[in-house]
């Protein structure tokens, strides 16, 4: 950049927190100015005040480095988004909370589209142009056909077993705010379809979020509303169903084509570090998205056939001594619990300063009965080199395998973790992936979703039988929308008379059990 005067000003950074931290540094007159680190809570940082000479100057950007001894790790940077140089030193910019309003939509009042992908991020503030969000393009515009403008028709296809989602968008084209009743008939297949509400982060944008049931619905003048619609499988045959929504004078035929069945596919072990809100309808949501690991709960034989729970992980009863151990053994087959049902916790993320600890608990649980099984998360760091021996003895007693996807990489620049990988890869009965950068803290990213899904993936690709999030329910869930902190996570919320909302995440959660099984069932028919 050019420098036209010299004086002092101020340098701006406006960004995306993801996690990890940047670092920009200003250099002019071939000297470095100034360095800071970008990243944290908010969404601007500052360079402090600059001195600069005039003539030419450059912004460096680069990556925070990895802490020695730290495993690879995806995504751990802020996206920088603009950059302001000013020299108002008393300048302070605002936290944009949207974008511009986009142009016309068609002819009418109203114009609507179909998105192609429900799981990107999108606004409320769009024209002819459906904005996309992802990990790696914060704002990735998608030009929408003429022909894909006011749709009237759609074939969706589908497997017995499965909840198919789709997006609906009708944008306000007028100066004044439009109600609308939104009409959806399905006939034989059960349909709904439900208002995505939105949030503001606070270091973030509108982010859409809640799926609200609505008699009526307010489109906000020259602003996108958002309609979310379900088509459930699940529990029908094979065939074409027909289905009709209507929304403001827009009228699309929808043919949901049923063909082939999930029935065949293994269901996964999907775990989250949480349990519901203590109501039914929260229980029945976990149900409803195919959770089927719960974490430090437990449970009767019963209630778990009821939620359809695989399995209670890392459950903390009283490891510490024979009798402890046996009575926890009693105590659960008096719930009907077989060993098999549940696994014990004993450390979580023990360090190599706790491996024998952790061994001689695991021995002791083992001599009790053998059958019982065990849980481990080792944590996200690679271990240290002189602990390998003792972590691969321990890793004999891993039942329900539980590592951070970010252990599978730990051999990538090291062949002396080469025997803990492949070790890993292998070990457990229950085989899981812990997700990192997930909805955990990250939650209301307009892309979490997209990572929910990419959890998943990477299961299916790691040959595991299953995968876990931080949290769906962690904190306060109404009284605080920071997404920056790492210890809060909500995805799921209490609504009124026992009611319990459910989140674009909560689909998510769904879907990535869906196309894992399909993935599973497609592998096996092309065996």
């Amino acid at each position: 950049m050019e420098i036209a005067r010299p004086g002092r000003y101020v340098l701006w950074v406006n960004y995306f927190f993801i996690k990890g931290w940047a670092i920009v540094a200003v250099e002019a007159g071939g000297a470095k100015i100034v360095e800071f680190e970008v990243g944290g809570k908010g969404n601007w940082a500052d360079s402090g005040l600059l001195e600069l000479p005039a003539g030419k100057a450059r912004i460096v950007l680069r990556r925070k480095p990895d802490p020695p001894g730290a495993g690879p790790r995806e995504y751990e940077s802020p996206i920088l988004n603009r950059f302001v140089l000013t020299e108002t030193v008393e300048f302070a910019p605002a936290r944009e909370v949207d974008y511009p309003a986009g142009d016309r939509l068609g002819d009418g009042p109203t114009g609507a589209w179909l998105s192609d992908d429900p799981w990107a991020g999108f606004t409320r503030f769009t024209g002819a142009e459906s904005l996309y969000y992802t990990p790696y393009a914060p704002c990735l515009r998608k030009t929408l056909e003429p022909e894909a403008i006011n749709p009237t028709s759609a074939v969706i296809t589908a497997r017995q077993g499965e909840v198919v989602s789709q997006l609906f968008m009708l944008r306000n084209n007028t100066a004044e705010p439009i109600m609308f009743t939104p009409e959806l008939a399905g006939g034989a297949l059960p349909v709904s379809a439900r208002l995505v509400a939105y949030m503001l982060p606070s270091n973030g944008r509108w982010s859409p979020m809640l799926l609200l049931r609505r008699r009526q619905i307010t489109a906000p003048p020259g602003q996108n509303t958002a309609i979310w619609l379900s088509f459930d499988c699940r529990d029908i045959g094979e065939g074409t169903y027909p289905v009709t929504f209507k929304a403001h004078g827009h009228t699309v035929h929808f043919a949901i084509q049923v063909n082939g069945t999930l029935d065949a596919a293994p269901i996964p072990y999907v775990g989250v570090y949480a349990k519901p809100y203590p109501r039914a309808s929260a229980w029945e949501a976990f149900r409803d998205a195919g959770i089927t690991m719960l974490f430090h709960t437990v449970l009767s034989k019963a209630e778990m056939k009821h939620y359809g729970f695989l399995h209670l992980a890392s459950v903390p009863f009283d490891k510490t001594s024979e009798a402890g151990v046996r009575r926890a053994l009693a105590e659960t087959r008096a719930l009907g619990l077989a060993p098999a049902d549940w696994s014990w916790y004993l450390i979580d993320e023990p360090g190599p300063s706790r491996y024998a600890d952790w061994l001689e608990m695991a021995e002791r649980v083992r001599a009790v009965d053998p059958a019982m099984m065990i849980w481990c998360n080792l944590g996200e760091g690679a271990p240290r080199k002189d602990s390998l021996p003792t972590l691969l003895r321990m890793m004999d007693y891993w039942d329900v395998s539980c590592p951070y996807r970010t252990q599978f990489g730990v051999s990538a620049k090291d062949k002396d973790y080469e025997p803990y990988v492949a070790k890993l890869r292998e070990v457990g009965k229950i085989r899981m992936l812990y997700g990192t950068l997930d909805i955990g803290s990250n939650e209301k990213l307009l892309w979490a979703p997209l990572e929910i899904l990419r959890v998943a993936a990477e299961a299916e690709r790691n040959n595991r039988n299953g995968w876990a999030f931080f949290s769906l329910i962690y904190g306060p869930p109404w009284d605080d929308v920071y997404t920056g902190n790492q210890d809060h996570a909500v995805s799921l919320y209490p609504g009124a008379h026992g009611r319990t909302l459910s989140t674009r995440n909560m689909e998510a959660v769904r879907e990535s059990v869906q196309r894992w099984r399909k993935a599973k069932l497609d592998t096996a028919n092309d065996n």
